[in-house]
């Protein structure tokens, strides 16, 4: 305690000796309570990316992996502050990656030098790939492979912006990736003969899409199918197997799309190998497509018939015409790759 009974000069020390010692101990108590709010906030963040990264136990393929730079600042708690400093400075990319994060395993911050951007989607590119790669329905996967035009396309399809589209912009869109998507995934399996022998290919294989992450068979019998009601979409979805109808050498545009898939199916029920009409036992032999999908062909044989007669060659229709009763078979599906 202060002894006013001494004189001025040590009164004086002894007071401003006081009032070091009390700002010092007030400095390191504010410091100390803003470290652990930064903590708090970090540990909250961290908690908040764990429970994400837990509830998305599906492999995807074709999204970002997280980086080992990403994955260090999530795991500790200490750069809890540089990644909350990083996301006020890009709020608005953040957002977005929080959003692709709650559907994806991988996790990006603030893009560093050389990591990857947003690739706008251009049917344009998947055009030349095709033209490129692909002669009689035949496909040149290692060509696909090796390119890293087609790595760019596929990229472009995460972030692809499908509520700005237009209905046919958006089915023109849709078929791309899909086929797309069949051609990276035979490449994922390397060796195999027909896409069956890729332990869920077409329903356990993910891929990020339009922001989100979807199986092959999600894009077709989730998405295309139930959005456009359109049973032409069979013949522009291509499996990748001989029996399936055969990728052409051009990509769908919101232009093209609608008479392509018309001149498609046209194709197809003309391929003898695939469909054909056997005048003397009145029996109409169809692709197993048409049994798979039956429901979107009126879900009848009335309906085959209907279609048969308004796609298929000459030879078809007329004797279809008059025909009477019809029995209707199914082609045995040919698995094999259509691969060059």
């Amino acid at each position: 305690m202060l002894n006013v009974t001494s004189p001025p000069i040590f009164q004086f020390v002894h007071l401003s000796l006081i009032l070091i010692l009390t700002g010092s101990t007030m400095l390191i108590a504010c410091n100390k309570g803003t470290d652990n709010k930064k903590n708090d906030a970090g540990e909250a963040l961290v908690e908040t990316l764990s429970d994400n990264k837990k509830a998305d136990g599906d492999e995807t393929i074709g999204s970002d992996s997280m980086t080992h730079s990403s994955q260090q600042d999530v795991q500790s708690p200490s750069n809890s502050g540089a990644m909350l400093a990083r996301m006020t400075e890009s709020q608005t990319n953040e957002t977005s990656d929080a959003h692709s994060s709650s559907n994806s395993s991988s996790i990006s911050f603030n893009p560093e030098p050389g990591d990857e951007k947003p690739i706008p989607y251009d049917p344009a590119v998947f055009d030349l790939l095709l033209k490129s790669y692909v002669s009689n329905g035949k496909v040149d996967y290692r060509g696909f492979k090796s390119s890293d035009e087609f790595t760019q396309f596929i990229t472009s399809l995460k972030t692809a912006d499908i509520l700005s589209m237009s209905t046919d912009e958006g089915l023109a869109f849709w078929i791309n990736a899909y086929n797309g998507l069949v051609i990276l995934n035979v490449n994922n399996n390397p060796g195999i003969e027909q896409p069956l022998d890729a332990k869920g290919f077409f329903d356990k294989k993910k891929f990020m899409v339009a922001g989100k992450s979807v199986t092959l068979n999600d894009i077709e019998n989730n998405i295309v199918r139930p959005t456009y009601k359109e049973p032409l979409i069979h013949f522009g979805l291509v499996c990748a197997a001989l029996s399936c109808p055969p990728l052409i050498r051009k990509a769908y545009t919101a232009s093209n799309v609608r008479s392509q898939l018309v001149e498609n199916a046209r194709a197809y029920l003309a391929n003898p190998k695939q469909n054909h009409w056997d005048a003397r036992t009145k029996t109409l032999y169809l692709s197993k497509i048409f049994e798979w999908y039956k429901v979107d062909f009126s879900d009848n044989t009335a309906g085959l018939i209907a279609f048969a007669k308004e796609y298929g060659p000459e030879s078809m229709k007329s004797g279809l015409e008059g025909a009477g009763n019809v029995k209707i078979k199914f082609l045995e599906y040919d698995w094999t790759l259509n691969k060059k």
